[in-house]
């Protein structure tokens, strides 16, 4: 019996220090459960200001976004503006190039003219000259005053044959 007295106080002992051990780990739980209680309450908080920091952030981006989007609108409003502008100044200078084109073939066909006047000019000044020595060639062929043919203006044939002759000879001279 005292081997069983023995035993019997050697487990009170042992069911004494499983005891304690269980008081410190339901302790240490107990602490751990309040500190958890206490970083929950704050981790709450956190959170709820996570969550106030978070919309103030979606509202930012929102902001942004719309900026952005006035943004794009107003280049394209611009885009278009210039695309108008250039479709514009193609078209000007289209008109410009026809334009010179239009003056060039202007001043050509003036040149031309020029040319042909001039050339008039020259053959009626050469005519003028015919003309000139022709009237003094017939001269020649009035014999007097007295002579009713030549005051009548007409020749013999024998004189316009000379005429016709001296002409010939003048112009191929020319």
């Amino acid at each position: 019996m005292r081997s069983l007295a023995s035993q019997s106080g050697e487990a009170a002992v042992e069911v004494e220090r499983v005891i304690g051990a269980a008081r410190e780990g339901i302790e240490q739980v107990h602490t751990s459960a309040s500190t958890l209680e206490a970083s929950l309450g704050g981790v709450g908080e956190v959170t709820a200001e996570s969550r106030e920091a978070l919309a103030s952030l979606v509202r930012g981006i929102e902001e942004l976004n719309e900026s952005f989007a006035e943004v794009a609108r107003e280049v394209e409003a611009h885009s278009a503006s210039l695309e108008t502008l250039a479709t514009s100044a193609q078209s000007l200078q289209r008109s410009a190039v026809e334009g010179r084109e239009h003056a060039q073939r202007i001043a050509a066909a003036g040149s031309e003219q020029i040319a042909s006047t001039q050339e008039l000019a020259g053959a009626s000044e050469h005519l003028a000259d015919l003309a000139a020595r022709l009237d003094t060639l017939t001269g020649r062929f009035r014999t007097s005053a007295g002579d009713d043919a030549a005051e009548r203006g007409t020749l013999s044939q024998v004189g316009r044959h000379k005429l016709g002759a001296t002409l010939r000879a003048a112009v191929s001279a020319e």
